[in-house]
């Protein structure tokens, strides 16, 4: 598998105070911007992760912040859900930038934080049922 952009990204921010500067970036996403130099933000950031910004409600006047538009609500049927019981749902938009066996009794790190499977699915007798090596 070829190594990726986002991994190289992900593998370089190890080295950085992550929690820090997740507060930081917390607390700018908050603070409103004059609406030109956010939009102009914006436009660059869907431009960049493919963002789809029709299938979202905008605000006539655009959004008040980065906090407003990563919480932006969904415009009613923009994104079906999967109701076959086997199918895994985010309630958020993602990229997978790793993938591989999860093995029975397995933790994952995620934002430095560790979680047993069944967390993760939110099913702890779904955590049970991975496969044995």
């Amino acid at each position: 598998m070829p190594i990726s952009p986002a991994r190289v990204a992900a593998t370089s921010l190890k080295v950085l105070p992550r929690k820090g500067i997740s507060r930081a970036l917390g607390r700018v996403a908050r603070v409103g911007a004059p609406q030109p130099m956010l939009r102009a933000a914006l436009q660059i950031y869907c431009r960049a992760y493919g963002v789809d910004l029709s299938e979202c409600v905008v605000p006539p006047e655009g959004f008040a912040s980065f906090d407003a538009f990563f919480t932006r609500t969904l415009k009613p049927g923009a994104r079906p859900l999967d109701l076959d019981a086997d199918a895994l749902l985010s309630p958020a938009d993602g990229l997978i930038a790793d993938l591989g066996p999860v093995d029975l009794g397995c933790t994952l790190r995620v934002k430095g934080r560790t979680y047993t499977a069944g967390e993760l699915l939110g099913d702890d007798r779904a955590g049970q049922c991975l496969r044995r090596r």
